[in-house]
């Protein structure tokens, strides 16, 4: 499902909140109080708007979802932060 309305979903999902799915982006970001140099993983990351908004803090994110249709419109949409495909159940990165 995700897949068919990737090309939209950023937009869909501003329209739908009202555009406050950006504040609550920011809002997590701060509430996680990333620093320089730290990693974070973004699981269910979709287009990527998220790790990339998590990325503004100097971390070092990375996003991961299962659906390859959402990671490559995030990397059409001009993205710069690592998308990787994966289930959260089973994530192709060592544990820690």
């Amino acid at each position: 499902m995700f897949d068919g309305i990737a090309p939209r979903y950023d937009l869909t999902n501003t329209v739908i909140s009202f555009g406050q799915d950006r504040g609550w982006r920011r809002a997590t970001r701060a509430a996680l109080a990333l620093r320089p140099g730290e990693r974070v993983l973004d699981v269910g990351a979709g287009t990527g708007v998220s790790t990339e908004e998590l990325g503004r803090s100097g971390a070092f994110a990375v996003g991961a979802d299962l659906s390859t249709g959402m990671l490559r419109a995030g990397r059409n949409s001009g993205r710069t932060v690592p998308l990787v495909a994966g289930d959260a159940l089973s994530l192709p990165f060592p544990d820690e």
